[in-house]
């Protein structure tokens, strides 16, 4: 009986024929377009019927908002340890566990008999979200060099301005045709079947992009390289900044759609929509400027 081999390239042959590869870079970015269109669809739909969900559950906004921030804090708890995983383990059990687990997580919010439950399924959302947005920005930038990465990410990120103003929109309607369970049913489904495309997607191995060798056991990252990240100036501060956007889009587009409706007046549709436009116009916009200055801007400095 033969050893298993212990050379990069050997591992990565193995998990090949253990996950039959399809396609090449821009299929696996298709792909993981496809899949953040969802995660963003199913996010912001709870959003969306937010007053039908404080009916049903006789909430104010603060408990409301208590179910917006059990999705976050486990997100953010989570995501590190998701990082350390996929440093060391196949990322696309990873992603395709991530995306399965956000889908079950968004159907099982339709069958919520309480807020109890209501938190359980938005707080495992976290989970499910966070094991997808940590692990396919990484395989994209394995996948593109980086004279082409820009564009990449800026077409990966396209899903979210567009998912969001999916999920106002199809989220409002559906919610106020069919009632909330039905949007959370109907928006969560598609993605248990896409989550079998994560597992078959090209992965050419951690750092192939930066023109050395897939990394592998050997190579991977202890405490010590982890916590020499916050020594990076440009990591803390896009960090930072990051963390300051969330902040304020977030509470907006926890409240927004329940604003228009209670103050202005608005049906539930008329609100999602208007949300929607709102987030596909300015997303559409930030997305691709700072897509096109980040490589226009490659050709005078790195930094870009």
């Amino acid at each position: 009986m033969s050893s298993p081999p212990s050379d990069p390239a050997g591992a990565a042959s193995v998990r090949t024929r253990f996950l039959p590869t399809i396609g090449g870079p821009y299929f696996a970015l298709a792909v993981l377009f496809g899949l953040n269109l969802l995660n963003y669809i199913d996010r912001y739909s709870f959003f969306a019927v937010g007053t039908q969900i404080k009916d049903e559950y006789d909430i104010d906004d603060f408990w409301y908002s208590v179910l917006g921030v059990a999705f976050m804090v486990v997100y953010t708890v989570v995501s590190p340890v998701i990082g350390w995983m996929g440093d060391r383990y196949n990322r696309r059990v990873l992603l395709a566990g991530g995306v399965g687990l956000w889908s079950l997580a968004t159907v099982g919010t339709a069958f919520s008999l309480d807020f109890n439950h209501m938190f359980f399924w938005r707080a495992l959302l976290g989970v499910g979200e966070a094991s997808y947005g940590v692990i396919a920005p990484t395989l994209l930038a394995d996948l593109f060099p980086v004279k082409q990465r820009g564009r990449a990410m800026g077409i990966y990120y396209l899903a979210l301005p567009l998912g969001g103003a999916l999920g106002y929109g199809l989220g409002s309607w559906i919610g106020e045709e069919l009632g909330w369970q039905k949007a959370f049913l109907i928006v969560g489904a598609p993605g248990l079947l896409a989550a079998f495309l994560a597992l078959v997607i090209q992965d050419p191995g951690r750092g192939t992009s930066e023109g050395g060798h897939a990394t592998e056991k050997a190579d991977r990252p202890g405490l010590r390289d982890y916590l020499r990240l916050f020594t990076i100036p440009t990591y803390v501060f896009n960090t930072a900044g990051m963390a300051a956007v969330t902040f304020a889009t977030g509470a907006y587009a926890v409240h927004g759609a329940n604003f228009y409706q209670i103050v202005r007046g608005m049906t539930m549709t008329e609100a999602g929509v208007s949300i929607g436009g709102l987030t596909a116009l300015a997303g559409l916009l930030g997305i691709a400027l700072g897509t096109f200055l980040a490589d226009f801007s490659l050709r005078v400095t790195r930094r870009a």
